[in-house]
């Protein structure tokens, strides 16, 4: 088969037969895919932080290793919890203290204002 060629096409030949190479597209993208999968799958332990020795305790106990992760995140959320309490009360506390010094300022203002007439 022939492939075609548009320069020819365009100078004056009616018929032409394109070329299309359909039989290899599904084997290459299952192979391309298989091949992702195993280089992925092979990066990823070799590139994991904790030891062969704990990454197979790891896979021998699935469920563990999932309840660990999920003991962490609640720790985690904890702890931003408890962060942010403390951070809402101080907020609390300095806007109850800055209103006290408004006041006190005020009621200062108000008595220096105030001129005692018996010391002239």
């Amino acid at each position: 088969m022939e492939r075609y060629n548009r320069d020819l096409h365009t100078h004056g030949i009616d018929e032409y037969n394109e070329y299309k190479d359909t039989s290899s597209t599904g084997r290459d993208f299952s192979f391309g895919l298989l091949l992702g999968i195993v280089v992925g799958t092979v990066a990823g332990l070799v590139f994991a932080p904790k030891s062969g020795q704990a990454l197979r305790e790891d896979f021998s106990d699935p469920v563990g290793m999932f309840e660990d992760g999920k003991e962490k995140l609640v720790d985690s959320i904890k702890q931003k919890k408890a962060e942010f309490e403390e951070v809402s009360r101080i907020k609390k506390m300095d806007d109850d203290t800055l209103e006290l010094q408004k006041a006190a300022i005020r009621s200062e203002a108000h008595d220096s204002n105030v001129i005692d007439m018996s010391k002239l």
